[in-house]
């Protein structure tokens, strides 16, 4: 169990639905007209899993005090199952950009696979 920085705690303390203070990267990995290429869910929970042991921080989760009255702290998790964070989201058409854009916003945590050409979407 690691207590929370000042900042980190700021962070987690600022955080609202009217300020989010979350952080979000969109890696798009164009596979082309290679189908076999393509990343599949099972694929990448595979390579997940082998590499949590590298990044303690995913093998954490966060616990707040009572009341607020401590900064929160960290406390490992023995054995993390990463597939909760892992999810597959489809467009309704393919090159659906507004439609990628509408749903990304509802995923705020973990990691999301939305497989088929995004078009001109970059």
């Amino acid at each position: 169990m690691k207590q929370l920085s000042g900042l980190d705690a700021a962070f987690v303390h600022q955080d609202s639905r009217r300020t989010p203070m979350h952080i979000t990267a969109v890696l798009i990995y164009d596979i082309g007209t290679a189908k076999e290429r393509s990343i599949q869910k099972k694929d990448l929970s595979v390579l997940l899993a082998s590499r949590l042991d590298q990044f303690p921080l995913f093998r954490r989760r966060l616990h707040r005090v009572p009341l607020d009255v401590d900064t929160p702290y960290w406390v490992d998790v023995p054995n993390p199952d990463f597939n909760e964070h892992l999810s597959e989201l489809s467009l309704e058409r393919e090159g659906d950009w507004h439609g990628f854009q509408l749903c990304f916003r509802s995923c705020t945590t973990g990691a999301w696979i939305c497989p088929g050409r995004c078009g001109n979407c970059a």
